[in-house]
């Protein structure tokens, strides 16, 4: 019934722009980077032409029991805050990745 591909819409921080994308086949939606700065242009026959993984939340747990919760960029597009909420719990673990690198800043919240 969810086999199909899904698109998120495309949202600009700082000087890239960022989207979420689901084969159909994944637990949750990865997010995804344009690579060349200050440019989107959407290839119909690939959505992902020119786009890199920048947060995958099906990675966060083997057995597939965490889930990407709220994210907010901070304003000038450096860096983005998100949670990560683990077996269903209210709880959760906020993590800091900078847009530039693709990988988290050492603190956890």
């Amino acid at each position: 019934m969810w086999d199909y591909p899904k698109i998120g819409l495309v949202n600009k921080h700082g000087s890239h722009y960022y989207f979420l994308y689901n084969s159909g086949l994944n637990n949750q939606s990865i997010m995804y980077k344009i690579t060349e700065p200050n440019k989107y242009q959407l290839d119909e026959s690939d959505v992902l032409k020119g786009a890199e993984v920048f947060l995958d939340p099906n990675q966060f747990s083997e057995n597939g029991t965490a889930a990407l919760g709220a994210k907010s960029w901070s304003e000038d597009g450096k860096y983005l805050a998100y949670q990560i909420q683990r077996a269903g719990s209210d709880w959760a673990t906020i993590s800091v990745r900078s847009a530039e690198t693709g990988q988290d800043l050492e603190d956890e919240l």
